[in-house]
């Protein structure tokens, strides 16, 4: 008696080892969705920022602010200090960076966790991702998994007994 197999196919290997090009694009946006959201004065969640206070409405026209009434934004630094930068292979972080005096992560620190005013602790969260952020973000990795599909090495398998 006497039997064979013979198995042929075409494969793919996708590579999936450097998403440092999708992953920048995508922390990109969420530092654009952001700052858009600190101009509209509103939080991740959609809702608008607890107002300011009228002593601090005063402080800033005082300090002739171009925007007296608007949180987080007194001169832009807090606004143009929000980045995404790669870390390390595959980790893209987005924060608050060390600029300004005070330095703007320390500001942002305040107003995102331990609140603004020793008395209300007004909170304003504005780093994070919105739903519809987090929805651009699940589509844009899906189109990059889907391109690396396309892209990879095809192999023959050839399997004889």
């Amino acid at each position: 008696m006497s039997f064979g197999i013979k198995i042929e196919a075409d494969l793919i290997e996708p590579s999936y080892e450097d998403a440092s090009i999708p992953l920048k694009q995508i922390g990109d946006a969420i530092v654009r969705d952001i700052q858009k959201n600190m101009r509209a004065q509103i939080d991740i969640k959609g809702k608008p920022y607890a107002p300011l206070t009228k002593k601090t409405i005063a402080a800033k026209k005082k300090a002739k602010s171009k925007t007296p009434t608007k949180a987080l934004i007194r001169k832009g630094v807090m606004l143009n200090a929000v980045h995404a930068y790669k870390s390390t292979k595959n980790n893209v972080e987005v924060r608050v960076i060390s600029r300004g005096i005070p330095r703007r992560d320390f500001v942002g620190n305040i107003h995102q966790n331990e609140g603004v005013n020793k008395h209300s602790k007004t909170i304003r969260r504005f780093l994070g991702m919105s739903n519809e952020m987090v929805k651009k973000t699940r589509d844009r990795f899906a189109r990059w998994v889907k391109s690396q599909g396309i892209k990879s090495k095809k192999k023959h398998l050839r399997i004889t007994q």
